[in-house]
């Protein structure tokens, strides 16, 4: 019996650490819903004055991004590189498919700010409606 209840034990923490594992897989599994009104998400990020951060690599900034976004990879915010983010206004947060955004969201909160909404990916900030800017539109206010 006491076997029996060991198995058991051990099969419920490989079910349970397994279904941690994959609950994350698409990326995108913590991104926030923002915008549950008409409103586009530019729109509400303006609304209350928030900063929008595109936390991908600056060549990947460059070929596209976020109107209104300016770039802070990962890597430097994982170093504690702060200097360009506002900690008195809301933080929002894209990269490619909303894995590296959630980092960047739990390194933040992990030093202090709050506020911080990750948005996911590119593909949801167009899927909303919202304009992108190409290396052939750099500037599409």
């Amino acid at each position: 019996m006491k076997r029996i209840l060991i198995i058991l034990g051990i099969i419920t923490a490989i079910i349970v650490g397994m279904s941690f594992l994959f609950k994350n897989d698409s990326g995108d599994g913590n991104k926030e819903i923002v915008s549950q009104n008409s409103q586009t998400i530019s729109a509400e990020i303006k609304s209350v004055g928030g900063q929008l951060i595109d936390v991908r690599e600056p060549s990947e900034y460059a070929e596209n991004h976020a109107d209104g976004a300016i770039n802070i990879p990962l890597g430097n915010i994982e170093k504690g590189d702060f200097t360009k983010i506002e900690s008195d206004k809301p933080i929002y947060l894209y990269c490619r498919t909303g894995r590296r955004s959630n980092l960047a969201k739990i390194a933040l909160e992990n030093a202090g700010y709050e506020n911080i909404i990750d948005i996911g990916g590119l593909i949801d900030w167009q899927n909303d409606g919202n304009k992108v800017c190409s290396s052939s539109t750099p500037a599409c206010s």
